[in-house]
């Protein structure tokens, strides 16, 4: 009678840690830092942004970053450690900066993230600074530039 019980719980235990087993690692990765993938594109005034996430150990992280106004392309490979978290600091090029992240783990499907940081010119977050005019006060020895 009470091998009816052990018989059942056994059976359980394999079961779950059949499917723990089958899952796939890279389902369980994170990319976080500065950057947003979900968002197609976004607008800063920094100069650079951190990459940062985890990923199971061996992973293979390989970040592009492009820039069409200045034909400069960075390359950075990272395979993540045992501590499953990895990290890099990019430097942006003012305009668009292209973003990509593979994660590939052998013997599984990689995984793409990308997006579009479009850097401004630090003149236009100056210009934005002192173009703000409060009325009565006029515009002293500023030259004011308008930007599109």
């Amino acid at each position: 009678m009470k091998k009816i019980p052990t018989l059942f719980i056994t059976l359980i235990c394999t079961i779950v840690f059949a499917i723990s087993v089958y899952a796939k690692p890279l389902d369980s990765y994170t990319i976080s830092g500065g950057i947003d993938f979900s968002k197609e594109s976004e607008s800063t005034f920094d100069e650079n942004r951190v990459i940062s996430g985890t990923a199971p150990c061996g992973t293979k992280v390989l970040i592009t970053i492009s820039n069409s106004d200045s034909v400069n392309t960075e390359v950075f490979e990272i395979t993540v450690g045992a501590s499953g978290i990895f990290s890099k600091t990019l430097r942006l090029d003012n305009g668009e900066n292209q973003v990509s992240v593979l994660l590939s783990l052998d013997g599984y499907d990689t995984v793409e993230k990308g997006t579009v940081i479009n850097k401004k010119d630090n003149k236009i977050k100056h210009t934005l600074k002192k173009g703000i005019c409060i009325p009565g006060e006029g515009i002293s020895g500023d030259i004011v530039l308008f930007y599109s």
